[in-house]
C-alpha cells in the first residue's frame, strides 16, 4: 500500500524533475544550483529530516532539511542511477561510483528497476 504523503520514487530510464546542474563532458545539464528546496528535494525522492538542535559534529541544524542523495542522469534527461541515503554516512565513494560507471557503459549494462507492471 502506498503511502500519499511519501514523493513518488524516481523510475530508471524515465525523465527526471526539472533542476540546472553541470554535468562530467556534456556541459550543463537544466537543474538548480545550490539552493535545493524542500519541495524539489521531495520531488527528487530525497528524505526530509526535522532538526534535533545541534548535530553529532556540533552544527546547528535547519529546522528541516533534505538527507543526501546520488543521482546519475543521462545527457537526455532520463534516470540511470541513484543512491538515496537517510544518514549522513556510508555516501557512495566517488572514485567507486565513477569505476561502476564505466564499467557499466563499456557493458552497455541498463538501468534495472524500470519495470512497473503487477507482480
Amino acid at each position: 500500500m502506498s503511502n500519499p504523503s511519501l514523493p513518488s520514487p524516481l523510475i530508471p530510464r524515465q525523465p527526471v524533475p526539472p533542476l540546472q546542474v553541470p554535468t562530467l563532458g556534456h556541459g550543463s545539464f537544466c537543474l538548480a544550483e545550490h539552493d535545493l528546496s524542500l519541495a524539489k528535494a521531495g520531488e527528487w525522492g530525497l528524505f526530509i529530516s526535522t532538526s534535533r538542535g545541534t548535530n553529532s559534529i556540533g552544527i546547528e541544524e535547519p529546522a528541516h532539511f533534505s538527507a543526501p542523495g546520488v543521482f546519475i542522469v543521462r545527457p537526455d534527461g532520463t534516470l540511470y542511477d541513484d543512491a538515496l541515503q537517510t544518514m549522513p554516512f556510508a555516501r557512495p565513494h566517488v572514485d567507486g561510483l565513477l569505476a561502476a560507471l564505466n564499467l557499466a557503459r563499456e557493458k552497455n549494462d541498463p538501468a534495472r528497476g524500470e519495470y512497473m507492471g503487477a507482480v
